[in-house]
């Protein structure tokens, strides 16, 4: 028995824009609201490989600086751009979803302005009054993502019963995805703590598939470390005896007596697997027992 162990999300400035609107009607004829964030940049750090959703909440400022009532509904729009969040060098966008925590109301701009509900709770402010409304953001990806800021510009509105605007602000939302990568070993092997083992079964020379693989997950290229304890020996416990042995990561040979590094450049994200295979040196004239060697795997994606 023998095992082995083994962000279009451009700089913003300060953006509101405040009407009169008389045309409204005589309860918003004095209305001055105004919007302010503690933040324009509504962006969610995200790794892809300990996340399965990324979740922010945000905060806007509504203040009545008028003389009368200020009444009107939330609404969010696109400013003209197709819907979802882009990464500066991609075409496909990512979809998300803005909440209104005051009682739940979906404001996503799906169709490049968020849809009026009849459910939705209005905004009413006496004069002199302030509320704080708080947005959730929600992105649940559907595909692998590479690492950069997929954002997208919107604007934040509150309309008059009959469309007529009493401010606006001007927010980016968005996901930041840092530079990851993630492995692991699946197929014929045993979990032992931290580590996992193959049993190789009777030592015969040759080549030999192991019925495992490496898998990896990265937002972009990667770099796989491999080394060997045994500098690419199998040895028998507590003895001199060994077999020497390679190692291959799909049609990657690799060097485990000096150590070695499997590189794979790419600009994109990356999902790639790697059946492991072994070639057993001379076995003659050894002694019987079990021989080991412990494999170390790192990964660093550049």
């Amino acid at each position: 028995m023998t095992r082995l162990g083994l962000r279009r999300g451009a700089a913003l400035g300060v953006v509101a824009a405040v009407w009169s609107v008389a045309a409204a009607g005589a309860a918003n004829a004095d209305c001055r609201l105004t919007i302010t964030a503690p933040q324009d940049y509504w962006v969610i750090r995200h790794d892809p490989y300990a996340q399965e959703i990324a979740l922010g909440e945000f905060d806007l400022m509504l203040t009545n600086e008028g003389d009368a009532n200020c009444v009107g509904q939330i609404q969010t729009e696109t400013l003209g751009e197709a819907f979802g969040m882009v990464r500066s060098e991609d075409v496909s966008r990512i979809p998300y979803a803005l909440v209104d925590e005051r009682n739940g109301t979906d404001v996503t701009p799906r169709a490049g302005a968020s849809a009026r509900r009849a459910s939705a709770r209005p905004v009413s402010l006496a004069p002199g009054d302030r509320e704080m409304l708080r947005f959730s953001l929600v992105v649940s990806p559907e595909a692998a993502l590479g690492d950069g800021d997929y954002t997208q510009n919107l604007v934040f509105a509150v309309n008059t019963p009959d469309g007529m605007p009493l401010a606006e602000r001007l927010v980016t939302v968005g996901i930041s995805v840092p530079a990851a990568a993630l492995m692991g070993l699946k197929g014929a092997v045993q979990r032992t703590g931290a580590g996992a083992t193959i049993d190789l079964g009777e030592l015969t020379e040759g080549r030999r598939a192991l019925g495992a693989s490496l898998y990896v997950l990265s937002t972009r290229g990667y770099a796989i470390g491999v080394s060997s304890d045994n500098q690419g020996k199998l040895r028998l416990a507590a003895t001199d005896w060994s077999i020497p042995y390679g190692l291959a990561l799909g049609s990657e040979e690799v060097n485990l007596v000096q150590g070695d590094e499997v590189r794979v450049a790419s600009r994109r994200p990356r999902v790639d697997d790697y059946p492991l295979s072994i070639q057993i040196g001379d076995t003659s004239n050894r002694r019987a027992g079990e021989y080991t060697d412990t494999l170390r795997f790192t990964i660093s994606p550049f």
